[in-house]
């Protein structure tokens, strides 16, 4: 197991990766998913203090009960792999939550207290754009 810290979102989600963040810190049992998140481009999350990665070569293989993880069925029954369409950055604060929201499963909470600019930040901070 890898642990991870979210300095920037203590309670960010990433769906992608199936990766939840409590209080700042995350559990990783799959290497696979540990590299990746390790390479994540949001700014403020990285391996805790003490943590390396794990060789992908020494994960037991294990009965995937799902094994194709990017079509799985989301909170609304759609299927994932499409994106929502990111709103203009003209666009009212709503449209920007409800994107955020729909994208990243960021706590809803924490995205209803931003700013439209705090969610167009966390957007580029989340996708790794530089706009």
């Amino acid at each position: 197991m890898t642990r991870f810290v979210s300095t920037r979102y203590p309670q960010l989600r990433i769906p992608a990766l199936r990766v939840r963040f409590r209080d700042g810190h995350a559990t990783v049992k799959d290497p696979d998913v540990a590299a990746r998140l390790a390479s994540w481009p949001t700014q403020g999350v990285g391996l805790a203090p003490g943590e390396s990665l794990p060789n992908a070569q020494e994960k037991q293989e294990e009965d995937d009960p799902n094994p194709n993880p990017d079509q799985t069925p989301d909170q609304t029954g759609n299927e994932q792999g499409g994106e929502p369409q990111r709103p203009a950055k003209t666009a009212r604060r709503e449209d920007w939550q409800d994107y955020i929201l729909a994208t990243y499963d960021v706590d809803a909470d924490e995205a209803k207290d931003m700013t439209k600019a705090q969610l167009q930040t966390l957007d580029a901070d989340l996708s790794g754009d530089d706009e």
